[in-house]
């Protein structure tokens, strides 16, 4: 995590509540088959963040903000080959999330560098002047030196 938290980036474990607290982890991302949020919380703690995938649901991501959740995750957006998404969700989904919530959202699954720019334009953190898996304000870009490595990561920071 000294490299996540060098550059004020919070390491988040995806799926196991449990081993994001083991490990020291700031924060997990559960999916609806994971851990319930409750548990996340608690395992994580009040400080630690949780993300919640919702899927193209409307009402789970209105039940996840309820319980608390510090963001959540719409998609998959396009097929990807890391896992078979059940659902479809639709760019409109996260127009009306930042528009009515504020929750911050993040959009999930397949996202590449030939069609991200629908995403991008819906700019899901948008609502928020600090989106949660960033510690700096979303209208101070990271210097080059400190911009991640992984495409998805790299994007968002610097579009934001």
């Amino acid at each position: 995590a000294p490299v996540c938290s060098d550059r004020g980036v919070p390491l988040i474990m995806n799926d196991r509540p449990d081993l994001a607290a083991e490990t020291g982890c700031d924060g997990v991302h559960i999916g609806q088959q994971d851990a319930s949020y409750a548990d996340a919380r608690r395992a994580v703690g009040e400080q630690g963040i949780v993300g919640v995938t919702c899927h193209e649901s409307r009402h789970l991501g209105m039940e996840a903000a309820e319980q608390g959740a510090d963001y959540v995750a719409f998609g998959a957006f396009f097929p990807t080959a890391t896992k078979q998404a059940r659902t479809a969700a639709e760019v409109d989904i996260l127009e009306w999330w930042s528009e009515l919530m504020v929750v911050p959202a993040v959009a999930i699954g397949g996202i590449t560098t030939e069609n991200c720019r629908p995403l991008i334009r819906a700019r899901p953190c948008r609502q928020r002047l600090q989106c949660p898996l960033r510690r700096r304000p979303l209208n101070q870009p990271l210097p080059r030196s400190e911009q991640p490595v992984s495409f998805r990561a790299s994007t968002f920071y610097r579009q934001f």
